[in-house]
């Protein structure tokens, strides 16, 4: 089982590890309002289709791993440290979440 995780960052948080210098960078040609800084390196597609800054990929051996990581992560005091965590740096509102069935892998 693999979910695909994808979210934006707020936008202080972006100001703070987009730049280093004292100058604001120049929004990248093509990128979307909500995206402007961070470029995807886009092989196919538009620099709007990647409108996420952050991504991570969770891979289990099977369901019961999957439900026993929920377990963990939903207790009630992981989830409170969780989410007071992500109140410094995640805007939830821009948060996705996809889940792939089966994964095919091809070898050659």
């Amino acid at each position: 089982m693999v979910i695909i995780y994808a979210s934006r960052t707020s936008r202080s948080t972006l100001r703070l590890t987009s730049t280093s210098s004292s100058s604001s960078p120049a929004p990248v040609e093509g990128a979307s309002d909500r995206n402007p800084l961070t470029p995807a390196t886009v092989l196919v597609g538009q620099q709007t289709d990647f409108d996420f800054d952050a991504y991570a990929e969770l891979t289990f051996a099977d369901q019961a791993a999957f439900q026993a990581f929920g377990a963990k992560l939903y207790a009630p005091d992981a989830a409170a440290q969780i989410a007071a965590d992500e109140e410094k740096w995640l805007d939830k509102s821009k948060l996705a979440m996809a889940m792939l069935g089966d994964v095919i892998e091809t070898t050659r």
